[in-house]
This record gives C-alpha cells, sequence and structure tokens, in this order.
C-alpha cells in the first residue's frame, strides 16, 4: 500500500519505497534473509514465487479480504483500544468488512494491549469476541533508540512518525528522551524532499536530534545526503505475545501449516 509502483517486485534492502512501500521495505531491512515481494494480485505473487525457488512457508499480509489465495492458516487481528466487536464497517467504522467473518479466522490476537493487563480483563474481551477459536493478546515491547545517522550531539529530540496510530511511539519517545516537538503525519505519507529539508531545518533551528519508527526510516533513508551533521535514530518495537503464551502460539500455526 502507498508504492508508487505496479505489479510483482522483489524487494531489495536498497530498494527506494516508491517502488516496495514503506512497509515491505521495513520488513526486508528486519529479516534480510527472508525473501519478501510485493503485488497487487496475491495469487500472481503466489504464482511468481513457485516458478522462481523452492520454499516452506508464505505470510501474506492482508489477506482476509482477498480469496484468490487459499490458505492453511487465517490469523485475525484486532485492536485493544477499539476491538472488532465494538467498531463498524466504513465509512462508520474501520472495518473492511462485516464482523460476521470473523468465522473464517483460525486464531485471533487482540493487539497493542497493556503489557500489565490481567487475566481477568483478557478473559472478559475473550468471551466478547464470541470466537470458538484460540485468542492470544498481544503487547510492545520498545528497545532503546539505534542511531542510525551519526551519533546522539544534542540533549533534545524531535520525535517523528506517519504510522497509523503514534500514541504509543510518542509517549516511549518522551519516556527516553527530552523532546521538544512531536510530528505526527498520516500513516504511509510519502515524505518529499521538501518535507525532509523542512523538519531539518526545524531539527537545526530547535537544536535537536531526531528520532523516528522504523517505517519511517524505510522512507526518509533516500534522503540521507541531506541529513549531514543531523542525528537520526529509531526506537524499535516488537510485538510480544502476553501471558507467556508465545510457545502455544507459534505452535498452533506450525500444526496448522504442517510445519515442524
Amino acid at each position: 500500500y502507498g508504492r508508487k509502483s505496479k505489479g510483482y517486485h522483489v524487494v531489495q534492502e536498497d530498494m527506494n519505497s516508491d517502488i516496495s512501500g514503506d512497509e515491505p521495505l521495513e520488513i526486508k531491512r528486519s529479516f534480510p534473509d527472508s525473501k519478501v515481494v510485493v503485488c497487487e494480485k496475491r495469487s500472481l505473487a503466489l504464482e511468481n514465487i513457485s516458478n522462481e525457488e523452492d520454499f516452506d512457508l508464505v505470510l501474506f499480509d492482508d489477506l482476509f479480504q482477498h480469496r484468490y489465495v487459499q490458505t492453511d492458516c487465517n490469523i485475525l487481528l484486532s485492536s485493544y483500544d477499539l476491538p472488532f466487536y465494538k467498531d463498524f464497517v466504513l465509512p462508520a467504522g474501520t472495518l473492511r468488512e462485516f464482523s460476521l467473518n470473523k468465522k473464517r479466522a483460525d486464531l485471533l490476537v487482540i493487539t497493542k494491549c497493556p503489557n500489565n493487563l490481567s487475566i481477568e480483563s483478557a478473559e472478559v474481551i475473550r468471551k466478547k469476541t464470541k470466537m470458538n477459536v484460540p485468542v492470544f493478546f498481544a503487547g510492545l515491547d520498545y528497545k532503546s533508540c539505534h542511531w542510525v545517522i551519526n551519533q546522539p550531539k544534542r540533549n533534545n529530540v524531535i520525535l517523528l512518525a506517519s504510522i497509523a496510530n503514534a500514541d504509543n511511539f510518542f509517549s516511549e519517545g518522551q519516556r527516553q528522551f527530552s523532546v521538544v516537538e512531536k510530528i505526527r503525519l498520516p500513516d504511509h505519507y510519502n515524505y518529499t524532499e521538501k518535507k525532509v529539508k523542512e523538519i531539518i531545518g526545524l531539527a537545526n533551528k530547535l537544536k535537536a536530534d531526531l528520532v523516528t519508527t522504523k517505517k519511517d526510516m524505510a522512507k526518509i533513508s533516500k534522503f540521507e545526503l541531506h541529513f549531514n551533521d543531523l542525528s537520526v535514530g529509531v526506537i524499535e518495537v516488537k510485538m510480544q505475545i502476553l501471558f507467556d503464551e508465545t510457545k502455544d502460539f507459534i505452535k498452533l500455526i506450525k500444526e496448522k501449516t504442517n510445519h515442524d
């Protein structure tokens, strides 16, 4: 989503995000040994992958609305703040299809939960989903800032994010740094040279370093030559399954996909 290219592309680590899209490029850089491809037609992508090499497992993003690929395991994600049973179909809400289609899911993950979520609260949510499949709960595990361009030189930072819900990122950034400015842009924002220069100018004016998300870094890295002495860092975040159920989560997926 958001890429300017069309058709089937194999994503490379040094690829421009205009061709690959921001999230596929982020994934490729995080897992360089994995093959990452983009394609509007999922069935065509699968056919091309099959013709290119042998593979053991294909993970699709956003496949629930695409019926042309037969899957072994459908993982439905729903956020803690706005679970599907409280949401509505577009344009009234954010759902892309009616919640009754939850019946096609093999398991459900409630995402972005508080890491201190109680078992009792989780059980209440589990009952409200009215699903007869395993339900897992996931939180966000933020890491210390990793400096990608230059080492930090200033005491203050500007936080930059163009992700769907940046509240958690901004909260974590304020926990780690002295924040003088927060820049919130639309999800999948298409950075231009003009916009990047504007952000750099603000950072120099405020005498601050720049800290952003891994997804944003995948997009602004093509303008790296403009950063000069500015330090740019990334706060990485990973999903963590709560209640020590990670092994159960992986085991279930392996069973569904017939993998050892």
